[in-house]
């Protein structure tokens, strides 16, 4: 979703708790629902655990606090400089949520969490959000031109972020965020990341393996093919899980087979995979009928 504001807006550029409907286990149909306006289709191996809808914005990302035991969601306008973005607080299982737990950013869209940090992509500024404390400690400014996008920390704390706009991969180092790796096809519209011990993951156009040693990319191919991705998230060494921008949907990608798994009405957001419970936690959300949620479902593999 936000890579379409992203090509729009390089195109001009020349490049509270009020309405909450949370649903758990033991309100939920056992049987796969229906397709309908307000449904999506399950294959037979996935099965809604939990959903929760409320006064969310636009909903684009999602990440999970295991030492807290729940969700931040980002939430937002249009892609650009202003006050109206926040992130949610949703509780694990959607009982509970603080609906503007960090207000007045510009348009949140990705985020990832190492130790007490929430780092946070945030248009023109990585945010630095003290977890303990609920405040933005600390903000690393860029050129609004570069789009910046998705946000992952590896296992030592270097912070990826992908920078839309000029098709690269940004690396914070100390203070600074810098040009990590650009290729304006490999990389293009580059969104979801996610950085592993040897590698980092990126999805845009393509989905691509970069070596973290030598910098060094691989573009992997899939069949059917899958293109223009929104979020990643790691499951295995064989298996990844990921959400499309245009038509979106929820693709499981294993040994360079692709699977179909869920078609929304509206969209999928930025989507993270919760290996201890087998869980995947997504934002789901319909311009049309304006209703937000984040909804969370279960694997039977």
């Amino acid at each position: 979703m936000i890579e379409n504001m992203l090509k729009m807006t390089c195109l001009l550029l020349g490049l509270a708790c009020l309405g909450v409907n949370c649903r758990g286990n033991d309100q939920q149909e056992q049987s796969a629902p229906k397709l309908n306006k307000d449904s999506i289709h399950l294959q037979d191996s996935i099965r809604l655990a939990w959903s929760c809808t409320a006064p969310f914005e636009k909903v684009e990302s999602v990440v999970y606090d295991r030492k807290r035991a729940c969700v931040y969601v980002s939430n937002g306008k249009d892609y650009g400089i202003g006050q109206a973005g926040f992130i949610s607080k949703v509780a694990i299982e959607g009982k509970e949520v603080d609906l503007k737990w960090i207000q007045n950013l510009n348009r949140p869209t990705g985020m990832a969490i190492y130790g007490d940090s929430l780092y946070v992509a945030d248009v023109n500024a990585l945010l630095i959000i003290d977890l303990n404390l609920a405040v933005v400690v600390e903000r690393v400014e860029v050129s609004i031109k570069y789009g910046i996008n998705d946000v992952s920390v590896g296992e030592d704390g270097t912070v990826f972020v992908t920078a839309s706009a000029i098709h690269a991969v940004l690396k914070l180092v100390g203070d600074r965020l810098e040009i990590w790796a650009q290729d304006a096809e490999i990389l293009q519209w580059a969104n979801g990341v996610q950085a592993l011990t040897n590698e980092v993951w990126v999805g845009g156009e393509h989905l691509v393996r970069l070596n973290l040693e030598t910098g060094e990319s691989l573009r992997m191919e899939m069949e059917p093919r899958v293109r223009d991705f929104e979020g990643i998230s790691y499951v295995d060494a064989r298996t990844i899980l990921a959400t499309t921008v245009e038509n979106s949907a929820l693709h499981r990608i294993q040994n360079q087979e692709s699977r179909l798994l869920l078609q929304p009405e509206g969209y999928f957001g930025d989507l993270e995979y919760i290996p201890e419970l087998n869980q995947l936690i997504v934002p789901e959300g319909n311009h049309q009928s304006m209703i937000y949620s984040v909804k969370c479902y279960e694997f039977q593999w």
